[in-house]
């Protein structure tokens, strides 16, 4: 399997992958903290979404 090399920017194993494109990597940080910001979704669905997001890329956290 070819690996993406991590980038300087983000926190987090995928937002380091995300951030080899910094354009992605602004707008992705964007949506997660509206999301957030407004959480009419509530935290267990947002959960939820964080961990089949996870899933989908092969996170393992």
């Amino acid at each position: 399997m070819a690996r993406i090399p991590e980038s300087d920017y983000g926190n987090s194993p995928y937002k380091k992958i995300i951030g080899n494109n910094p354009a992605i990597h602004e707008k992705w940080v964007s949506l997660e903290e509206e999301f957030f910001r407004h959480p009419t979704l509530g935290s267990k669905l947002l959960e939820q979404v964080r961990r089949v997001s996870a899933w989908g890329q092969e996170c393992e956290y």
